[in-house]
């Protein structure tokens, strides 16, 4: 399902505005000593050559250049600076489809007798081209007698209709298919573990969820699973175009539906010509997708999945709810019937790493960001990684985490990551391309072995990365906020310089080594003396308070446990528009004041978590008989969210419904919003033993992959329940 319009969507940057705003790259940290008004003339000089490649347009007055700049300048003499420079630009291959081309380039600035710098020479140091992009031919449509299909569970069957193909790289990608009668259902293998009993459940209780009368059907596939499918799938396969019929039937409904594909491919074009260059799939890949819609609202499709390179390889899409909001999501995840049936080793299974955890280990990061100083909603990094290859490979792809939830206000912020430069170990700089508004690939000169240990020194700025519920909270992504770094990774040696504007305090991973306020910066070091997973940093304007006695390491030495809300949570929200049916201006400041943070948290039910944090910390430690792994433990107040709670190392985020009273919980009376009850008073008295657990269960032992994300979660409910116990 990678390349639905809404992913496609998802991974565009905005059109040539965008492209132009790729010249935005991170202010310089290697010569933060260049004159300004130096530094303005050699960019201007730069922002016109991203500018002019923007303004070449092919024959349908499509940009197909783009540019983007490092400012980091290297000293030659007086007189001469050199810069890298990256140049994209789309290629339209006859046999291969579009293709983008990257070259880094060298670029030397001279400054000539009239005082005028100019681009004196230009030198092409690498060259890569290797990213296709999907396409649509309105002549690849194909008629067919019938065909069937039926793996995993998923059972497909349909008579005589039309077909049309999608390419890329001159391969089969996948096809979109009109059929009379086509149907499907949809039944969880028997050994594919508890999923039959449940889907029995969900059929009950909203059957349409997973099986309604389908439109069309949209297929991806690797190249030779489409081949396979064409061989096979299909009776009387050939090609043919639908031509005109009569209004609503086979042929008018296919021929719609096809150039209706092949327009939005062709607008989404235009809108973003960059958007949606991948590198060819690797050769032992196999993938596949069926994909039901009905009507215009994708939302509600369903679709079942195949990927061999995913931990668990099957995976069934269906709709879901959240706060109102629709969207699809895995409903089910498991072995394929193959695996199920080869008599691996369940051990090793469990083991299996993600698609995206499969290229490298990371090992050490070191380095500095800078976290809303000159931008309130920027990070700005100069980080140094160490990671050990898992496979052969050219190119390694990093991104920056976009999870959020649907329908809230983080959901309108696009993170954007800009690259400045990525280096070698050895200081040589490396190609590197956007693959997507918050993902890249660097190139390496030639492809690395399998266990090849890596240094790189990345300089990146992330815009719109910082959400700024109010002038005391801010909320940033924390699944993976750092380049490189994802949710599953154990990073052994963790050392991190982070500045921030010095009105607020500075949390981080670890143990605080140092700190100093130089104007209006505050400048702090972290550093773990154990692995770390999951690392975060925030950062606000709080209160604070500790636990009235010690938690303490197995030979006495005090863990430092303290809990902080924001101040804006501890204004009381003006609930009268809900108890005395108030006027809509009453209404309209609740909203405003419920939308700021405004959560009327109490200084002394800081207190409370923390006792609660400190008597979780010495029963665990004398449970497992294991350290807590930390210097400290901060708990801290998320004005954003209810009931929840989420353990990155050493820092735990607790929803402001976890600071209201046992009275107020059950009677339902939170914020003026209702809710409340037993299970929320019940989740309330383990939501904090459970996420300290974590720092065992998810930072001491990790998860190997998402699929078994279970693992630590179990465990740290178990662990809350001894809690509870004693």
């Amino acid at each position: 399902m990678s390349e639905d319009r809404t992913t496609r969507i998802r991974l565009a940057a905005a059109a040539v505005s965008v492209v132009l705003a790729l010249a935005a790259a991170p202010r310089a940290r290697a010569d933060e000593d260049l004159p300004y008004s130096l530094r303005q003339e050699l960019e201007g000089l730069l922002r016109k050559r991203v500018a002019d490649l923007v303004e070449q347009k092919d024959k349908d007055g499509i940009p197909y250049k783009r540019g983007a700049y490092s400012k980091s300048f290297h000293k030659v003499d007086e007189n001469t600076y050199q810069v890298t420079f990256h140049q994209d630009t789309i290629e339209q291959d006859e046999s291969a489809g579009p293709r983008l081309k990257v070259e880094r380039l060298l670029l030397t600035l001279q400054k000539g007798p009239t005082g005028k710098w100019a681009i004196a020479k230009e030198e092409v140091k690498d060259t890569y081209a290797n990213l296709y992009r999907t396409y649509l031919v309105r002549d690849e449509t194909y008629s067919f007698d019938s065909f069937a299909f039926e793996k995993e569970g998923l059972r497909v069957r349909g008579g005589a209709g039309f077909l049309l193909k999608r390419f890329r790289h001159g391969k089969p990608a996948g096809f979109v298919l009109v059929a009379d009668n086509l149907k499907y259902d949809y039944t969880p293998p028997p050994d594919a573990g508890y999923y039959g009993p449940l889907h029995h459940v969900v059929l009950k209780r909203d059957p349409k969820r997973f099986i309604f009368e389908p439109e069309r059907l949209r297929v991806w596939c690797d190249p030779d699973t489409c081949e396979g499918f064409f061989g096979s799938v299909f009776q009387g396969l050939k090609k043919a175009a639908p031509g005109a019929g009569a209004p609503g039937g086979l042929q008018d409904r296919a021929a719609k539906t096809f150039e209706e594909d092949v327009r939005e491919a062709e607008k989404s074009r235009r809108e973003n010509p960059f958007a949606g260059f991948f590198r060819p799939l690797d050769p032992d890949r196999r993938t596949w997708s069926f994909r039901f819609q009905r009507g215009s609202d994708e939302t509600r499709d369903f679709a079942v999945s195949y990927d061999s390179y995913e931990a668990m390889e099957v995976s069934v899409w269906a709709p879901a709810e959240v706060s109102g909001f629709w969207y699809s999501a895995p409903y089910y995840v498991y072995y394929s019937e193959e695996t199920r049936k080869s008599g691996k080793d369940p051990y090793e299974l469990e083991l299996r790493p993600d698609a995206e955890a499969r290229d490298y280990d990371l090992e050490e990061l070191e380095g500095s960001v800078d976290i809303a100083l000159d931008d309130a909603e920027a990070v700005e990094g100069d980080v140094t990684y160490k990671m050990k290859l898992k496979r052969e490979l050219r190119e390694l792809p990093f991104f920056i985490s976009r999870r959020r939830l649907p329908g809230e206000e983080r959901d309108v912020k696009n993170p954007r990551m800009f690259i400045n430069s990525v280096q070698d170990g050895q200081g040589n700089e490396l190609t590197w391309v956007r693959t997507g508004g918050a993902s890249a690939l660097v190139i390496f000169p030639e492809k690395l072995p399998a266990g090849k240990e890596l240094t790189l020194r990345l300089q990146f700025r992330n815009l719109d990365s910082i959400v700024k519920v109010n002038p005391s909270y801010s909320f940033m992504d924390r699944g993976g906020w750092l380049p490189f770094v994802r949710f599953t990774d154990m990073i052994r040696r963790f050392d991190l310089t982070v500045r921030a504007p010095s009105r607020f305090k500075l949390l981080g991973v670890g143990k605080r080594v140092s700190e100093s306020v130089d104007g209006a910066v505050t400048t702090t070091r972290w550093v773990s003396e154990r692995p770390v997973s999951f690392p975060t940093i925030i950062f606000g304007d709080y209160i604070e308070d500790g636990p009235s006695f010690k938690a303490t390491k197995l030979d006495g030495t005090e863990i430092p446990v303290r809990v902080y809300v924001d101040r804006i949570s501890t204004q009381a929200l003006d609930t009268r528009a809900f108890e005395t049916r108030g006027t809509q201006k009453d209404f309209e400041k609740f909203v405003e004041e419920l939308q700021g943070g405004a959560r009327d948290i109490r200084g002394k039910q800081l207190k409370a978590i923390a006792d609660q944090a400190a008597n979780s910390l010495n029963l665990y430690r004398e449970i497992y008989q294991q350290d807590y792994p930390y210097g400290k433990l901060d708990l801290v107040a998320d004005p954003m969210g209810g009931f929840y709670g989420q353990a990155p190392a050493s820092i735990i985020y607790l929803g402001f419904g976890v600071f209201r009273g046992e009275g107020r919980v059950a009677s339902g009376l939170i914020t003026g919003m209702g809710g409340g009850g037993a299970d929320i008073t019940k989740f309330n008295k383990d939501v904090v033993p459970h996420e300290v657990g974590h720092q065992w269960w998810g930072s001491l032992i990790n998860n190997a992959n998402f699929r078994n994300y279970w693992f630590v979660e179990s465990l740290a409910e178990f662990s809350s329940a001894l809690f509870v116990e004693n």
